[in-house]
Parts: structure tokens; sequence; C-alpha cells
């Protein structure tokens, strides 16, 4: 498929150099991000704050996405809540883990919450993790959590992948349990950095995605078609 495409479009950079010279026109085009809505929820989190959230006391910690084993680290994340019990872990997503994967006191596991409502989970959340297996499936991952992550403004603490070289300094990286406890301590302690996190992403919107995806099509004479030559339909 790749050798026959007129291009193809790379959401990971680690694929895109090792498998863009497979391609006749390999274009790397990430993910983008809502970001009006995070940054708008990020600077005003107790005026959108969930009901099911205000009981669960402060410092909260966060993960919003699908808990699965071929992504989500559960020992690293049990042995990371044992290691902090005067932390409150929320947990927003589907999960496919057994249903006593985590029974501890400080871990709530709300399940699945809209979309719509995803930015103010995050934004109640003091400091936001990403604790994914250590895996091929990871190592060419470009998670869309990460975008959300910055543009709401907290500080963001995460296993490992490569995609992050983009993001260095705006993340804080764990690789053991020890490590990704010292790394939220120290985001809690010290949550500055919340405007450089959001300058990060601001322009990496899903329209300036559109934008970059148009442009690339436009180098190979493809140009979409407008509504009165689809016969007025949008």
């Amino acid at each position: 498929m790749k050798a026959r495409a007129d291009i193809t479009l790379f959401c990971s950079r680690l694929l895109f150099e090792e498998e863009g010279a497979e391609c006749k026109n390999p274009v790397y085009i990430d993910h983008g991000v809502d970001f009006e809505q995070f940054d708008a929820a990020g600077r005003q989190p107790a005026a959108t704050e969930p009901d099911d959230l205000r009981a669960i006391p402060h410092p909260r910690v966060g993960f919003v996405g699908g808990i699965d084993n071929h992504t989500f680290d559960p020992s690293l994340f049990v042995q990371v809540a044992n290691r902090m019990p005067n932390t409150h872990f929320v947990l927003v997503g589907a999960c496919s883990l057994p249903t006593d994967w985590c029974l501890l006191p400080n871990v709530h596991l709300l399940g699945r919450r809209p979309y719509s409502e995803v930015p103010a989970y995050m934004a109640a959340c003091d400091a936001l993790i990403m604790p994914w297996a250590q895996n091929e499936w990871i190592k060419a991952c470009n998670p869309v959590k990460l975008k959300e992550y910055l543009a709401v403004g907290r500080p963001v603490v995460t296993t490992d992948f490569p995609e992050l070289r983009l993001y260095d300094e705006h993340v804080r990286i764990g690789r053991t349990p020890a490590e990704f406890e010292a790394l939220i301590r120290s985001a809690l302690a010290d949550p500055s950095g919340a405007a450089a996190r959001r300058d990060r992403v601001r322009n990496e919107t899903w329209s300036a995605k559109s934008d970059a995806l148009t442009e690339a099509l436009a180098r190979l004479g493809i140009t979409p078609l407008q509504a009165a030559e689809r016969g007025g339909e949008l």
C-alpha cells in the first residue's frame, strides 16, 4: 500500500523516519488539539469542575484515556499510587483490565465520560499522567491526550516514548515507580510553566493540521472540490 499510494501520512515521527523511504510522498502530520476548549477549562477549573470530583480531595493526579494492557502499565500505576496514599488518582476512561486490578482507596475509577467533559476533568486535577507500558505499540505512539494535557496547562508526568523528544522541556519523564513517584511529587510541589506548556501546542489545532494536509495534497496537484463541483453539497 505504501509503495503504491500517491501520498502516505504518518502521525508518528518514528514511523515516518523508519518507513518514509518506502513511500513515494511521505508526509508527517501529527495529531491536533481542540486548544480553545482545553485552554479555557484550564484557566477556570473551579467553574467547570465536574460534580463527581467535588468530594475527592486534592492533590489530584489524573489520567484520561483507555485503560488497556497494550497501552497502560497497571503494575507501574498501582505501585506509584500505593506509594502516595495521600494523593488521589482520578482515572477517566473505559477499562478492559480485570475488575479487581486496583482496589486502593486513593484511586478513583470513574469510567467513560463524554468528550465534551474531558477538558473539565483534566483541569480539575493538579497533575496529569501517562503511565504507558513499554512495548512496540507505545514506541510508535503519539497520543492525542499529550497535547490536551499541555493545553490545559497542568504538569505532565509520563513514561518515555520517542515522540516526547519534541516536548522534552514540557514534560517530566519517569522510567521506574520510584522515579514516577518523585516526579509527581515534584509536579505537585511546583506546577509552574503552565503558560509555556499552553504555548507549545497553541498552534497545533486540528484546523492547522487540516491546512497542512491540504498543502501536502496541493503539492501533488490535488485540490478539494468546491461545493458547486459537489453538486452544492457540503
